[in-house]
């Protein structure tokens, strides 16, 4: 996971998801460059309370990163640790994203853990939602309209899928006609 990401929960006040998805989905790591780099008033305790694990890039990863044209190097050292570690890179940043895709590392939106929450009714979609419309005001660059708008959709698409299986699990038929 990138800074970007606990930033942009950090924004809206929504801390709180970071912690529920690391607790009941997967674990969630954050380089240490980004505790003394880029994200403001977290301590090493509070993203450990998240449950955030901290990984610390070695000296060879460090000269690595340096590499790396196009981003900084504290985002060129997220891509290593993910890769070095098997990790699936969690961000909202355009640069970062297109430079895991050319790279191949897998990734996802940092609006999926919302949406995973979701599926798994650990979370309203309503307050999905409303978490994303903030994070947008926020931060309007890495957070576009369509964004927002791919997102609510998707949240729509699991509720439906959600009262599909009630309506099944209940016993009941689905009326084809």
């Amino acid at each position: 996971m990138d800074s970007c990401t606990v930033i942009d929960y950090q924004k809206v006040a929504a801390l709180d998801i970071l912690r529920s998805f690391a607790t009941h989905c997967d674990s969630l790591k954050v380089s240490s460059l980004a505790l003394t780099k880029e994200v403001r008033g977290l301590s090493r305790e509070e993203y450990e309370d998240l449950g955030i694990k901290i990984l610390v890039p070695t000296l060879e990863q460090l000269g690595e990163a340096k590499t790396f044209r196009g981003i900084s190097a504290i985002d060129a050292c997220h891509l290593i640790l993910c890769r070095d570690n098997s990790l699936i890179l969690v961000t909202s940043d355009k640069g970062l994203l297109t430079k895991a895709t050319q790279l191949a590392i897998p990734l996802v939106r940092n609006l999926r853990l919302m949406s995973l929450l979701f599926e798994q009714r650990l979370m309203s979609g309503a307050r999905a939602q409303k978490i994303v419309r903030e994070m947008a005001v926020a931060d309007p660059v890495f957070l576009s309209n369509s964004v927002v708008e791919e997102f609510s959709q998707q949240i729509t698409s699991i509720a439906k899928s959600h009262r599909d299986r009630n309506d099944l699990g209940s016993g009941g038929h689905r009326d084809q006609g």
